[in-house]
């Protein structure tokens, strides 16, 4: 089974949910955060979790 990340529109829906999540964190307006380095982050943490295996085995499940 192919994992969801391998679709063509996975790039344009994790840069949809790291703008969201961005937003709705930087909305504190914490000092001393970059908003570049927070979105990098963000992206990096969201993908390395869209990408898990045991993501995929819920999303599998939720949908059943």
């Amino acid at each position: 089974m192919t994992s969801w990340t391998d679709i063509p529109e996975y790039k344009k829906i994790l840069k949809h949910v790291v703008e969201e999540f961005t937003s709705s964190f930087l909305m504190y307006d914490y000092e001393g955060l970059d908003e570049k380095q927070v979105k990098k982050e963000i992206t990096e943490h969201f993908d390395k979790f869209f990408k898990d295996p045991e993501f995929d085995r819920l999303i599998t499940k939720a949908t059943d």
